[in-house]
């Protein structure tokens, strides 16, 4: 399949370094790329060896749908290995204020950002964040806002929001509920993509 556009990848951790090489550069032609690591509660952080060898391969690249927090390291590897991208996406998911701005500012052709449903982090200074909770800081939305053609970020009273984080707390029924969001989020994402 060399002239894939749109590819989601539910199984993640089911592949090497060497498979991940070998099929995407087959796949030059690819323009959205969903990053679905399918592991119980512990996500996993995708790894730089990964997103770069798919960076070298995949020039195209121009919409990315992570369903994994957003952290600093893994805005960094955005940056240096996806400078085309247009579209990225972390609906559902924590995200760091600072690695947010990192994106905004380090991809020179992002239009359109999601953060909808998003539990906002920042960096405490011990190497260690905190949560601040569903509403993002307004540094970050003024980023947004200044140069992006979308921002999607959700106010405090989404229903969306409460439905996806209304059981994060309660160890009895977190796993099966949020699991399921995991699950089918990637496939109700509010950015759609444009080929």
């Amino acid at each position: 399949m060399p002239n894939i556009q749109k590819l989601a990848l539910p199984m993640w951790t089911s592949l090497d370094i060497n498979s991940i090489q070998s099929a995407f550069s087959k796949w030059q032609n690819l323009q959205t790329l969903i990053i679905h690591p399918f592991i119980s509660m512990t996500v996993r952080e995708v790894s730089s060896v990964e997103l770069q060898a798919i960076g070298e391969n995949c020039r195209n690249l121009t919409t990315i749908k992570f369903t994994t927090m957003l952290s600093k390291d893994l805005a960094n590897i955005i940056v240096c290995n996806f400078p085309s991208l247009e579209r990225v996406s972390f609906r559902c998911n924590y995200a760091c204020i600072e690695a947010s701005i990192s994106l905004i500012i380090g991809l020179p052709n992002l239009k359109i950002f999601n953060l909808s449903h998003c539990i906002f982090t920042e960096n405490t200074g011990t190497g260690r964040s905190c949560i601040i909770g569903m509403r993002p800081r307004d540094e970050l939305v003024q980023a947004g806002t200044k140069k992006l053609v979308r921002f999607m970020v959700c106010c405090s009273d989404c229903t969306i929001c409460q439905d996806v984080w209304k059981h994060a707390n309660n160890p009895n029924r977190y796993g099966l509920e949020f699991r399921y969001v995991k699950e089918e989020r990637w496939k109700t994402d509010e950015i759609k993509e444009h080929h």
